[in-house]
């Protein structure tokens, strides 16, 4: 379905198709990745800091590809950690056990949601109730 969004990497409205980044930023990406990889296949063992340095792209570039589980990196001490528990991640925001939390925690929120809604499927709200003042 497609609308507006704010694009994940630069902050810029776009018509959203099926991304979560603009088409600039999806090319430009593209090219990271490509010298990324590149370089990740001369240097198997290097840092985000060495790949970086060595590919000739900035760290926080390489960060936003790991968050977006573009990239994987082997668990180092210099890998991103996971925003719940602290644990080094290779991809993603999340490490697998706090991933399975959090989709489960999702899940039942989505249940009991589904639960007040009831039988008709309609959830109302005390403010769509209210009159309109005369």
């Amino acid at each position: 379905m497609a609308g507006i969004r704010y694009c994940g990497r630069c902050k810029t409205i776009f018509m959203h198709g099926s991304g979560d980044i603009c088409s600039s930023c999806l090319t430009e990406i593209e090219d990271i990745m490509k010298k990324v990889k590149k370089f990740m296949e001369e240097v198997p063992a290097a840092g985000i800091r060495q790949i970086a340095e060595g590919a000739k792209v900035r760290e926080r570039d390489i960060l936003f590809l790991l968050r977006e589980g573009r990239l994987s990196v082997r668990v180092r001490t210099d890998s991103p950690i996971c925003t719940q528990c602290g644990k080094r991640v290779e991809t993603g925001k999340y490490c697998p056990e706090c991933a399975k939390v959090i989709r489960m925690q999702l899940n039942k929120a989505a249940d009991s949601l589904k639960e007040e809604a009831g039988e008709s499927g309609k959830m109302y709200t005390m403010y769509r109730h209210k009159k309109k003042p005369d």
